[in-house]
């Protein structure tokens, strides 16, 4: 098989404890898969891939979070839309006039964009570069095949081609580098005597 990014283990790679395991069930995963290119390997990447995808969301919209307030509260400009858009809950009146609290459901690849997005923008970077590139697609592509493979219709959704692997895997270094580039770009904006 064909062979894109591969991730590897290393008690460098990652250390954020809420991706650490994720981290090491995607590694697993390219590890047997490497013993043996199966079916179930490939689907238990893509679900792996995906698991990730959503923990690296979930940590990058924390500190989204965190940088809006704090950029916001330096200006007295703070954009309460976006602060509700990046709460794990919604709120609503119910037929009483009282407020109820709900899961915010907002779908994968909207909401992948928004934290980029307003990330980028809470650091100066320019956001449309991150969707310029290719990976972007490739993120979008390799999300309908997470759905194809969780919410079967049919044996041949079950299927995962060489080709869908590597969609995967370009989906990753897209986020990969979105990450990189941001920070990068972040740390120089930073004063060279405040860097040590």
């Amino acid at each position: 098989m064909k062979k894109g990014i591969r991730f590897i283990r290393s008690e460098e790679s990652v250390k954020e404890p809420l991706l650490r395991p994720l981290f090491d069930d995607l590694v697993e995963c390219e590890e047997q898969l490497e013993k043996s290119d199966s079916q179930f390997f490939r689907r238990a990447f893509v679900r792996a891939a995906f698991a990730f995808n959503e923990g690296c969301l979930y940590w990058l919209k924390e500190n989204v979070v965190k940088q809006s307030l704090g950029k916001r509260l330096r200006t007295q400009n703070i954009d309460v839309t976006k602060l509700l858009l990046l709460a794990d809950e919604t709120y609503r009146p119910n037929r009483q006039g009282k407020l109820e609290s709900e899961p915010n459901r907002i779908p994968f690849a909207n909401y992948c964009a928004f934290v980029f997005r307003t990330m980028a923008e809470c650091l100066g970077y320019n956001p449309e570069s991150l969707f310029s590139d290719n990976g972007w697609n490739e993120m979008q592509k390799a999300l309908l095949l997470r759905h194809k493979i969780t919410h079967p219709k049919n044996p041949a959704d079950l299927e995962v081609t060489a080709e869908e692997m590597e969609t995967v895997r370009e989906s990753h270094r897209w986020l990969f580098n979105c990450l990189a580039n941001i920070f990068i770009h972040a740390f120089k904006q930073i004063p060279s005597d405040d860097k040590s």
